[in-house]
């Protein structure tokens, strides 16, 4: 029987913690309203890690208002405290369902 090996290392620096500002981009299928600080479980790589991420608007100028909620069709920047992932990196970020078995889609 073939059994599969994944081998992997961190690079410098990416044990550490540090605050991340991630742009998450929501998909047009999904309705689900959700709130600044609620948790969600970002998926980076092989590393996957829960956080509790504010958002603010993503615009090229030098100040970004706050958002209250993650809506449909949005482009935002999420902040965290979590550990360093360096760019350029595709990340899923799921919301856990209320029955606590699924996770819903965001990204």
């Amino acid at each position: 029987p073939a059994h599969l090996l994944f081998v992997t290392c961190l690079l410098p620096n990416e044990q550490y913690l540090s605050v991340l500002n991630i742009v998450l981009n929501r998909t047009n299928d999904s309705e689900i309203i959700v709130k600044s600080k609620e948790r969600l479980i970002f998926h980076v790589g092989f590393r996957h890690f829960s956080s509790s991420p504010i958002y603010s608007q993503h615009s090229n100028s030098d100040k970004h208002k706050f958002e209250r909620f993650f809506r449909s069709r949005r482009t935002l920047i999420a902040t965290c405290f979590d550990p360093i992932t360096y760019p350029p990196a595709s990340i899923l970020a799921f919301k856990q369902s209320p029955d606590d078995i699924l996770f819903d889609l965001l990204n």
